[in-house]
């Protein structure tokens, strides 16, 4: 009884070997389909009970093995070119070389008409601050009070293309701009923090304040101290264009500061400094490691500047923005 008991045993567990027709390895495991030594199909072992073959036409067409062999092809090609790009982005961030570009993007940059127009901006925007906004005996905003500023703002803003030269693309759309200049008209707190910013010119006070407004603001939903700080920037920047840089995302800001080795960004501790500690690092960084020293707007646009698409820094020497914007980027911020 015992010795048939094993025979039968025996002959289920032979039932259930496969092996390999490359390499013989034999599985004992019939949850295996393909060897994991070369990737081959696995089959039955030769039973001598057997009746039937299992024809060759059921082998698959793409064996395993050669599926990997392309797939390990495929990743080692995305390596090289990864490892071929980081080694254009070393030979482009030496200070020599941004230095140089940063000199080719000023001989096709209207620094002065530029500089003018944010000047003028910058004055109407201060003017609807303080006859809209602060004053008492005008009671109540209308669109027609708000647009003007909006468009200057974000250049995604209605009618946006009236205005000669908007801060960026916020991805705000036009009735939280709204919504946001109301609340800064009703709320008297968030008003007076929001006045005393726009007139603090040491960073230790901008950023005190700046923490405070955040803590005053939470609850209001307006967007004005959001978590990717555009709205507050693209303000701080139309009030004061010669001192705030025109990337209004944090997420881009700290992009800059990692990829040009301006600082690590972890270190900010609370929203004020992040808003102007990235400000700050950026602006001196480039100044003293690259000695770039023409004002925040030409640095923005020097940043943010485009080329040909046929490659990175090949066809146009001014086309700096891939050399740190991350495309697969979460941020859902963009400046233009």
């Amino acid at each position: 009884m015992k010795a048939g008991f094993a025979e039968k045993k025996k002959n289920s567990e032979r039932s259930q070997m496969k092996s390999c027709p490359k390499c013989k390895r034999t599985y004992f495991d019939d949850t295996f389909a393909f060897c994991l030594a070369d990737g081959s199909l696995l089959s039955a072992p030769f039973d001598p009970e057997a009746t039937q073959v299992i024809p060759t036409a059921l082998d698959p067409p793409a064996p395993v093995a050669d599926i990997n062999r392309r797939v390990h092809h495929d990743e080692l090609k995305r390596s090289n070119e990864e490892l071929e790009q980081n080694k254009d982005r070393q030979e482009h961030h030496r200070p020599s070389e941004i230095k140089r570009l940063f000199k080719q993007f000023l001989s096709q940059y209207d620094l002065d008409g530029q500089n003018e127009i944010w000047k003028r901006q910058s004055q109407i925007f201060k003017h609807f601050w303080k006859e809209k906004i602060l004053n008492t005996t005008y009671q109540l905003l209308i669109p027609g009070d708000t647009d003007l500023i909006i468009r200057m703002l974000d250049t995604g803003a209605r009618r946006h293309e009236e205005v000669a030269e908007s801060v960026a693309l916020t991805n705000l759309r036009q009735p939280m701009w709204e919504r946001l200049f109301d609340d800064l008209k009703e709320k008297k707190n968030i008003q007076r923090t929001m006045d005393q910013i726009f007139n603090e010119n040491e960073d230790s006070g901008l950023i005190s304040l700046i923490d405070y407004l955040e803590r005053e603001n939470k609850g209001n939903g307006n967007s004005l101290t959001g978590k990717n700080a555009v709205a507050i920037n693209a303000l701080l920047c139309i009030n004061n264009p010669e001192k705030i840089l025109k990337s209004v995302s944090l997420p881009h800001r700290f992009q800059i500061m990692r990829a040009f080795e301006l600082g690590n960004p972890d270190e900010f501790k609370t929203y004020g400094q992040e808003v102007v500690l990235s400000n700050r690092r950026i602006i001196d960084g480039f100044k003293e490691k690259y000695g770039i020293d023409a004002g925040p707007l030409a640095l923005t646009e020097f940043l943010y500047s485009r080329g040909a698409r046929r490659g990175w820094g090949r066809t146009n020497p001014t086309n700096i923005r891939p050399m740190w914007l991350d495309t697969h980027s979460s941020s859902k911020s963009k400046n233009s």
